[in-house]
């Protein structure tokens, strides 16, 4: 779009040639003239809730939710996210995340689905010793 119209094609032209509408290719040269090439061929940011949780305390909560409960005095084996979140709550502000004062089970959920990271289910399997 930006090199048809570089080379002096009209903007209906061009909308004609790549099969699309003339408002799109006119946002796009419009974009490319006001913030350069370089942001045009990008998404501008757009309106929207701002990330709450820094990446910083993602990366504390991740460890944390890969940290056996046991290691930290607790006498299950696994997670629940109910006791994670509420172990996060509880120690978020002396780990220096205070952003994560207010973390549910809910989002506990969300950033370990995201992450790929299951530690709630856990599979276990027997061996059988020889005798």
């Amino acid at each position: 779009m930006i090199l048809a119209y570089n080379s002096g094609k009209n903007i209906s032209v061009i909308a004609r040639e790549m099969d699309t509408n003339r408002a799109k290719i006119d946002r796009c040269i419009n974009k490319a003239l006001r913030f350069g090439i370089e942001i045009a061929l990008e998404d501008l940011p757009r309106k929207g809730k701002t990330q709450r949780i820094d990446m910083n305390a993602r990366t504390w909560f991740l460890s944390l939710a890969c940290t056996k409960p046991k290691e930290l005095g607790f006498a299950s084996e696994h997670w629940t996210t109910c006791a994670l979140a509420k172990y996060t709550r509880d120690n978020c502000e002396t780990a220096g995340y205070p952003c994560l004062k207010k973390l549910s089970r809910g989002t506990v959920s969300k950033i370990l689905n995201n992450s790929n990271i299951r530690p709630h289910k856990t599979s276990y399997y027997l061996e059988k010793k020889g005798s």
